[in-house]
């Protein structure tokens, strides 16, 4: 699934909000998917991540929301335990001020992008039952940090949103997406056309061991397709074109 983003002014409305989740869902893309997750809590003001996991399985969708204990997680524990950054409950979300002492959550909120599946697995590995993360996921919140640390938090392999205008308004629930499927075909042949000094080399293995190849110049891959060789049942070389995230 090989496609651009596209984004639109709209409403911050939970209808666009639910129509984003549904054009954005089967992505399993957690950097596209998690400011318009953080945009509910805009939209719904005072809601939770129980609220939003119930609204999100409501429209049969695999994205899911799990409640870990902070106190399991050694990166966002070591943010909390160094004072550089507090785990406030989503209900307190895009409020001002100094946050009350019920403000802050024992369970940090984790977005799951992957088939529905994967994600009662992956909630499974942390509470006993479906029912018990919906119960925490009550009280869930999500990382703030201190301006002052932020650039060392962002060193460590944190994401955090972008600052500029666009993101800015899908935080806010105010851009709707729109996918456009790539042509494989031109995409390859328009970077050929502005990097004609690029070269088509391997850089990664399928999941089946076979090679992808992709164009790159600097050590900068150019292209979101690349070409999946392999040999068909009978011997013979095949290719196919592949997205590459």
């Amino acid at each position: 699934m090989a496609f651009n983003v596209k984004w639109r002014d709209c409403e911050p409305t939970l209808e666009n909000f639910i129509k984003n989740m549904k054009t954005l869902d089967k992505t399993y893309n957690l950097g596209l998917i998690s400011p318009v997750i953080m945009s509910y809590f805009k939209i719904e003001k005072g809601k939770t991540p129980l609220d939003l996991e119930k609204e999100l399985r409501k429209h049969n969708l695999d994205t899911g929301l799990i409640a870990k204990p902070v106190s399991d997680d050694p990166y966002y524990s070591k943010i909390v335990n160094e004072g550089k950054g507090k785990i406030i409950k989503l209900s307190y979300f895009g409020k001002s001020g100094e946050y009350p002492p019920e403000a802050l959550a024992d369970y940090i909120m984790i977005i799951s992008c992957r088939p529905r599946k994967n994600v009662v697995e992956e909630t499974l590995q942390i509470h006993d039952t479906m029912e018990e993360n919906l119960t925490k996921l009550k009280d869930a919140g999500s990382l703030g940090i201190d301006s002052s640390d932020a650039d060392d938090i962002l060193e460590s392999g944190d994401i955090r949103y972008k600052q500029d205008n666009e993101e800015r308004l899908i935080l806010e629930g105010k851009k709707l997406v729109f996918l456009e499927d790539i042509d494989p075909v031109k995409e390859l042949k328009e970077v050929q056309e502005k990097y004609p000094d690029a070269q088509f080399v391997f850089c990664k293995h399928m999941s089946n061991g076979t090679p992808i190849y992709l164009y790159v110049k600097d050590n900068i891959i150019l292209s979101k397709v690349g070409i999946n060789v392999y040999l068909d049942e009978k011997g013979k070389k095949q290719q196919q074109y592949v997205f590459i995230p």
